[in-house]
């Protein structure tokens, strides 16, 4: 007596299909958080003021103006995926093109981060950045003691705070 073999079915195997979609999932979410989650902030002040939104590959997400002019500076700019130093050397030169910035003049970069590491590595490489080489203009790296990130980030978890006593400093109001 042979055995007959059931004839086989168009079956589709799941396993494999839901652990492959998982993986897509989780690639996905790392690629969402190295290219769109802000990893800190970088203020360039000159009159004009722009705050960027820098990623953790040190790529700009998004450049805000703070004030009117800021706004003109930042017409008609596209900053999205320029590294910071691009970024800040451009507005620093679209910034001397308007006539804000002119010879002896000071741009003022703040940076501004939870993470101590990446805040000091910015301002290092930021240090490097010359607006135009025809131009003595100083730039001035300012070191800000104050945690403000939580102005940044409203879902920021209070037992990671790296306040001090001395925050006191720091407050607008320090009658409350």
């Amino acid at each position: 007596v042979v055995p007959m073999e059931e004839p086989r079915r168009n079956v589709i195997r799941w396993k494999p299909v839901l652990s492959m979609a998982a993986c897509l999932c989780i690639v996905c979410v790392s690629l969402w958080q190295m290219v769109l989650l802000t990893m800190g902030t970088v203020l360039i002040q000159i009159n004009p003021q722009v705050r960027l939104n820098v990623n953790r590959m040190e790529r700009v997400i998004s450049a805000e103006a703070v004030n009117a002019d800021g706004a003109k500076v930042l017409f008609d700019y596209h900053a999205f995926g320029k590294t910071v130093e691009q970024v800040a050397q451009e507005l620093s030169d679209r910034a001397a093109d308007l006539g804000y910035l002119h010879d002896d003049g000071e741009v003022h970069l703040t940076v501004d981060s939870r993470d101590a590491k990446w805040k000091t590595a910015t301002e290092t490489r930021l240090e490097s950045v010359a607006v135009r080489e025809a131009q003595r203009v100083t730039v001035i790296i300012e070191h800000d003691d104050c945690d403000d990130w939580d102005d940044h980030d409203d879902d920021h978890d209070d037992e990671h705070d790296d306040h001090d006593d001395d925050d006191e400093l720091c407050d607008d109001n320090p009658d409350t």
